[in-house]
Parts: structure tokens; sequence; C-alpha cells
């Protein structure tokens, strides 16, 4: 009877032992090593300098089609690749950055793979579909577990919606305690004290795929997404703002071969590292057009933030009296002080239509005036007035010899409104305009396919001082240790 008992628990036993697949793969200097796991559901386990940063974590999608990528498939093909390259940066704190990883491919008998990556710095890990570009899948939700050790303290960016991402950061001393269901925007940095490490949860190259926010759950941080728009309104600031009034019951719809977001995990024993890491940047999508020699960064005047009130000009200032000669003053103050560009923010045209200029205002004549001094100019414009006539009004202001858009308002980022910031950075790029994304969603990497972004206003900055202290000393550095 006991030999029959042992035979059948073996039987029961069979499938999960033949099942179980495992998988290690480590950093180039050999310090980041992770370990997945797949048999009933794939899973992963990170240590850094021997030192175990996550317990195993779990990753998944799950589609309308009742397919469930991550929960038991087979692994059928294992591709281990390196790299070791430079990539050259048009801009930013660097010339150049090394793009140096290990890669490890694992291919699923249900027709999906996983590409894992380690950088010395970091891991990160992303799904692709195998199925053709005409296949349309839609995705329910997908599972992103961090489970990390040791209760750590956190820098929380925590917000209660989908439209805000200028936010104070909130200081936890520990996980455990953040409600459950709190969540915040991504990246976020969390310090294991215990341990010495910095660890940083970001994402990369989101494409057709709503932004990952951070949700507390017991003692998971699990990603969280917006659910896909199914009413849009205009409204919020000035009607000028697409509101998304209802949602569906999923996050994506998108073709069978889409490459989805990298999921990010940064460590670091050292916080200097934190602010000279690039992952982000380099898992993002290559750089999308040649010839850059257009794209200058620089320093701007700008006269919002003072409300245009010049106290020592000969003429009438503020925000009521905008005019050529204001304009012009400004363009003058940049000239001699080797300022590279001139912002002119709203109040330069109809909101709903570039085209119609205030007459008070003579835009072409400020932009040739300030290649006269040169000085480039740079126009405010509202996002969902270019994405509903996106070449209508590029072309006019390209024309005019504008040097480049601030785009204003997205205010989103679902999966519905993060296309648009590529459909626009490229469509300013074959008009050879600078692009200045405000009220937008925090970057994941978009400015190294399009170098013509040269800022993404996604935080507490220089225009919050005008109305509170959240940009303070605490909060800058949290910022830079934060966004990698």
């Amino acid at each position: 009877m006991k030999k029959i008992i042992l035979y059948l628990s073996c039987l029961f036993l069979a499938p999960a032992i033949i099942l179980s697949q495992d998988f290690k793969l480590t950093s180039p200097d050999r310090r980041v090593e992770i370990t997945i796991h797949n048999d009933s559901v794939l899973s992963y386990s990170l240590e850094y300098h021997g030192k175990s940063v996550t317990r195993f974590s779990t990753l998944g999608m799950t589609f309308n089609n009742g397919k469930r990528w991550g929960s038991g498939d087979k692994v059928i093909k294992s591709v281990i690749s390196k790299e070791d390259s430079i990539v050259k940066l048009v801009s930013g704190d660097f010339k150049e950055i090394n793009n140096k990883f290990n890669e490890l491919k694992l291919t699923f008998n249900a027709g999906y793979s996983v590409c894992f990556r380690l950088y010395n710095e970091g891991m990160a890990y992303r799904f692709q579909g195998d199925g053709q570009a005409s296949d349309s899948i839609t995705i329910i939700t997908e599972k992103a577990d961090f489970r990390l050790l040791d209760d750590p303290a956190v820098i929380f960016p925590e917000t209660n919606n989908f439209t805000a991402w200028e936010l104070s950061n909130k200081n936890y001393s520990a996980v455990s305690k953040i409600d459950n269901g709190k969540y915040g925007i991504t990246p976020v940095l969390f310090d294991n004290k215990k341990q010495g490490i910095k660890v940083v949860i970001a994402e990369s190259d989101l494409n057709n795929y709503p932004g990952m926010y951070l949700q507390k759950q017991d003692a998971v941080m699990k990603g969280f997404w917006a659910l896909y728009p199914k009413e849009i309104v205009m409204g919020s600031w000035g009607n000028f703002v697409t509101v998304v009034k209802n949602r569906t019951d999923y996050i994506s719809r998108t073709a069978g071969n889409q490459i989805f977001p990298w999921r990010i995990i940064i460590v670091s024993n050292d916080d200097r590292q934190l602010l000279t890491n690039n992952m982000i940047f380099l898992l993002a999508k290559p750089q999308q057009f040649k010839n850059t020699d257009w794209i200058k960064p620089g320093k701007a005047t700008w006269e919002w933030w003072h409300c245009a009130i010049l106290e020592k000009a000969p003429f009438e200032s503020g925000p009521k009296n905008l005019s050529t000669q204001l304009y012009k003053y400004y363009i003058d103050f940049a000239s001699q002080n080797n300022l590279e560009y001139l912002l002119i923010d709203a109040g330069w045209s109809n909101l709903f239509k570039p085209n119609e200029l205030n007459p008070k205002v003579d835009v072409k004549e400020i932009i040739r005036y300030g290649k006269e001094k040169k000085v480039g100019v740079i126009l405010w414009t509202v996002a969902s007035t270019l994405m509903k006539y996106p070449h209508k009004y590029l072309d006019s202001i390209s024309s005019w010899g504008a040097a480049g858009v601030k785009i204003d308002f997205f205010d989103r980022d679902d999966a519905q409104i993060i296309p648009q910031y590529e459909e626009l950075a490229k469509a300013c790029a074959k008009r050879k305009l600078l692009v200045d994304f405000h009220g937008c969603s925090k970057p994941t990497g978009l400015n190294r396919a399009y170098p013509n972004i040269l800022s993404f206003e996604a935080v507490r900055g220089l225009e919050c001082s005008k109305w509170d202290t959240s940009t303070n000393p605490d909060y800058r550095l949290q910022l830079f240790s934060a966004e990698c």
C-alpha cells in the first residue's frame, strides 16, 4: 500500500517537476544576478553584490481571449547575448554612453518571448508578442510584482488620479506604512537601510501602452495602470484639455507583434551612481532620424513666470499688455545675456486656432528679429489642438521660422494618449522643430528616439515657486536621486 501511495504521489507531482524551469543571468561585472523560475507562474529574484534585493516576484499578461502569458507556459528556447557599444547623444549631460549589458531571451510555446537584460546598474525585462502586425490583441491587465526585501523606506510620488505628474513626494519610513490601495507614479525610490542598497523602480519605451504606477497591496508593490478611455470630452483648464469621462475594462489594444514596455529595477549602494544612471534612456527606442545638426539645446528667457511684468521697461508690460515691442525687449535681454531662446507662453494666438494671431503680437516679426539677434523663438501650444490638427498648425509654425514648440496640457498617460507624444515629436522633427513637453507624463526615454525633445516638464519646477514652497531643496534632492 505504501508503494502505491508513493507511486501515485510521484505521478501527481510529475507534471510540476517536468514543467519547472530555471535560468540565471549575471551582469557584465557579475555583481547583479537574476534567477528566473518558470512553473505555474513566471517569476524572478534579484541579487546585488551577493545580497538579495527581491523575493521571487511574478510577471505576466492577461488578454481578452483568455490567454495568460507567464502562467504555466513552457520555455522552448533560451538565448543569451551580449552588447558592448557606445550610444552618442545629441544633447544632455554626456556626449556618449556605454551601452553594456547581458541579455537572456526566453521564447515560450504560447507564442511570446520575455527578454531579461542586466546592466551593471540593474535589471530590466519586457514581454514581446510573436503574432502578426495585423493581429489585434487586447490587454486586460499586466502583472508586475515587486517584492522588495526588508520593508524599505520609500520616497513616494503619491497621487489619487491618472492626470498629474508635477507631484510632491510623500516620505514613508517603510513600505508597510503605506495604506493598501495607495499608488504613485514611477520612478519610485526605495531605501533598504539594512542592506545599504537603494532601489529605483521605473519603466522605459512605452509605445502604445499606458504609464506604470506602483500600488501598495499588502507587502507588495504592484504595477498599476489607467484603463483605456471609453469617452473623452474637452474640459479642465479653459476647456482645452482632453478629459476622460468613462473608461473600458482593458488597459490597451495593440498589434499582435507588440513589444511591450521595459520594467526596470535600478540598484546601487552609492547615491552618486543614481545621478549618472542612464538605463531608462538606453532601454528606449534608438534614434529615429540622422540629421541632428539643427538641434541646439540652450537656456531661455520666459515671460510667464513673472507675468510679463518688466518694471524698468519704457512701455506698458504685464499679461494684458503683450506686444511685439515687449517680446523684442526679451530678445534683447536674451542676446545680451547669452541666452539661446525666447519662450513665448500663452497669449500670442487663439488656443484652438494658432493661425489666428494676437494682432498686438507680430509673431513673424518677433521671430525675424530673434534671428537677427541669434535668439531662437519657441512658441507655447495646446496639446489637444496639435493632436487634432498636427500638420496644419505645425506647418504654419515652421514656415514662420520658429525654433520649436512648447506643447502643454496632455494631463494623461493612458494608452490612447501615449502614442501622441511620439506622433508629435516625429511631426516636429520632420519640420526641424524643437519640442518642450509640458503638463506631460514623466519621461520614459522617448528623447532617445527623438532628440529634438529637449525637455519633459513633468516635475514640480520653477512655475510652482509662484504659489508654494514645494520646490524646496529637499524636493530637488529627492527628484534628482529618483529620476535617474
